[in-house]
């Protein structure tokens, strides 16, 4: 799973659980744009996700590809939903 699409369904299932206020996207090149999560005690934790590709590598320039538990694989979001997760333009 690429980073974007993990960061979305973090900050989804994190901000429908107890005890979190909100969770936010920072702007910070040197953590790879971490996840901060604000706790209703008025803390907060930030989170760094990082990924690994094949050692084939990851073409980011194509949809992505999901591999299953099994070892199937499918294609990831494409067109322009896709192309606006990455990060282009739609």
């Amino acid at each position: 799973m690429r980073n974007y699409r993990l960061k979305d369904l973090l900050r989804q299932v994190l901000g429908e659980a107890d005890g979190i206020a909100s969770v936010e996207r920072l702007k910070d090149d040197k953590r790879n744009n971490p996840l901060r999560v604000h706790f209703t005690t008025g803390g907060y934790k930030d989170l760094s996700v990082r990924n690994t590709a094949p050692p084939s590598g990851d073409n980011h320039d194509n949809p992505e590809v999901v591999v299953h538990r099994d070892g199937s694989t499918r294609q990831g979001p494409t067109g322009p939903e896709w192309k606006r997760q990455a990060g282009g333009s739609a």
